[in-house]
């Protein structure tokens, strides 16, 4: 497991969690962000830029939570989506 997928996967999971309280909560979304996780990681591991691998699997309030958080830990061009 690579560093950026495991940031993927920590910033999506706190999303969720941030959801949970919301009456559309939706209990089956966590596993889809984080098969979203994988293919973006995929995707830069195979030379595409991350916010292109970003802007192509998530979107919304999703992708501005990730773009955030990844922002925070340092990763660069995230928010150029």
């Amino acid at each position: 497991m690579n560093q950026l997928y495991s940031d993927l996967i920590g910033a999506v999971t706190r999303y969720d969690r941030s959801q949970q309280n919301r009456k559309d909560y939706n209990i089956w979304a966590l596993a889809r962000y984080i098969d979203a996780a994988g293919t973006v990681a995929n995707s830069v591991e195979s030379g595409d830029s991350l916010a292109n691998a970003l802007k192509g699997r998530l979107n919304g309030r999703l992708l501005a939570s990730v773009q955030k958080q990844l922002k925070a830990k340092g990763y660069m061009g995230v928010e150029n989506v």
